[in-house]
């Protein structure tokens, strides 16, 4: 029994059916150029709301699906470096 599971499993592979198993998503990258505060991201959340927050080394980045509202030093945030992003009961980040 183990032999035929071994041929049918690279048989599988080798005629592409596995491609058949696998879901494909869409990947799209965001970068400063499409608005996020800074390239690397350290730490991101998906909040109650829907919104995804990113937190990098210069500050921290609020996406709604289309656009990214940025958070510096410079918008008041204590310190550019973001490691860590929670929501609390009450939906504040």
């Amino acid at each position: 029994m183990p032999h035929r599971f071994r041929f049918l499993l690279v048989a599988l592979l080798l005629l592409g059916g596995w491609r058949s198993l696998a879901q494909e998503y869409p990947l799209v990258k965001y970068t400063v150029r499409e608005g996020l505060v800074q390239n690397q991201v350290i730490s991101f959340l998906k909040d109650s709301r829907g919104f995804v927050w990113c937190g990098t080394w210069y500050g921290l980045s609020k996406f709604n699906g289309e656009t990214f509202e940025n958070y510096t030093e410079a918008q008041g945030l204590w310190n550019g470096l973001v490691i860590d992003i929670a929501e609390d009961n009450d939906g504040y980040i």
